[in-house]
């Protein structure tokens, strides 16, 4: 029975497609938008928006904030400690009453960049209609699984801060986390998946660039920007 067992798991994992090195770039067709995501096989990812002056990067598990520094060391920050600073400080967040109305409607199914996922619009009721195209489309494709999980951590952050600043949380963001949490996006936030890079990512890419200052620092230097 046991080399049965031992033999179906071995099989499954046959089976199963194996987790290469992914880099993902996503595109905004109407904007200057870009967002990309490099994940390792081992699970180290470097997430950049092209409009942030910050990335997250995980390693080993763990999630950091990078602040590059031009001409000195970038400055480090544990996600864990940017939440707990919150919940000592508990900061006003600015009124986001559009974002707060807005809601998530399912629409059929896109194929993007070779994938196809199920397509969800975004209902404004203060702009009085739903978005001309999809904002989010998630492909459940096991392949591309790797590139949601950067995503989800993102978006716990941001839905941690606004709880943990006693705001409200819009419930568009809880929706996002949600549907990209079952899946990959292949359409996030508008900005369309380019062709997928599959070659080997520079591990240097991948490293924390200096260690993550401690908390007792960040209490000193005040609440980071994560805008």
């Amino acid at each position: 029975m046991v080399r049965i067992l031992l033999l179906l798991f071995a099989l499954v994992a046959m089976a199963t497609p194996a987790h290469a090195d992914l880099t993902a770039t996503y595109q905004h067709p109407r904007m200057p938008i870009r967002i990309t995501v490099q994940v390792a096989d081992n699970g180290d990812t470097r997430l950049q928006f092209s409009n942030q002056e910050w990335r997250m990067q995980i390693v080993n598990g763990e999630a950091y904030a990078v602040y590059p520094r031009p001409g000195g060391t970038a400055r480090v920050v544990r996600f864990s400690d940017i939440e707990r600073l919150f919940a000592e400080r508990r900061p006003g967040l600015p009124a986001a009453p559009t974002l707060e109305r807005a809601g998530l409607v399912r629409r059929g199914e896109v194929r993007v960049a070779g994938y196809t996922g199920t397509a969800y619009y975004m209902t404004m009721p203060t702009l009085g209609g739903i978005s001309p195209y999809p904002m989010l489309v998630v492909s459940h494709d096991p392949t591309l699984a790797a590139l949601g999980r950067p995503l989800v951590r993102m978006m716990d952050l941001s839905i941690g801060i606004y709880r943990l600043a006693n705001a409200p949380i819009p419930a568009v963001f809880v929706s996002v986390r949600d549907m990209i949490g079952d899946g990959a996006p292949i359409i996030f936030m508008g900005c369309e998946m380019q062709p997928i890079d599959r070659s080997r990512i520079d591990p240097a890419l991948l490293r924390l660039p200096a260690p993550p200052v401690t908390l007792e620092e960040l209490r000193a230097g005040g609440v980071p920007n994560i805008s």
